[in-house]
């Protein structure tokens, strides 16, 4: 079989003709036409889609803000609640030249 060219495929297409849809498509392609939900408005559909993925964010961001902090200092910094230790046990290691190595 030779390749047509455009003409002769023009002609073809242009005597075809398209078999009819058989009824159950029709049927279910009907069926599936957009109806008025009931319930909710799509307007508040929105709004409240809006609104929970702001709130997500905006826990999110709390969270991140609050574990970037660093801990306080403590109450007291001064020397004026400073108490020495009980009972000291001190220890003096030193360390001679011929020990660095």
């Amino acid at each position: 079989m030779k390749p047509l060219d455009d003409e002769e495929l023009r002609q073809l297409l242009a005597q075809w003709e398209t078999p009819p849809a058989p009824t159950r498509l029709r049927r279910r392609v009907l069926s599936s036409s957009p109806r008025r939900r009931v319930g909710i408005p799509r307007y508040l559909r929105i709004r409240t889609s809006v609104a929970a993925i702001s709130l997500a964010a905006l826990l999110m961001l709390a969270y991140w803000a609050g574990a970037k902090r660093s801990p306080s200092p403590p109450a007291s910094t001064g020397l004026a609640s400073f108490q020495p230790a009980k009972n000291p046990n001190l220890r003096i290691v030193r360390i001679t030249e011929n020990e660095q190595d």
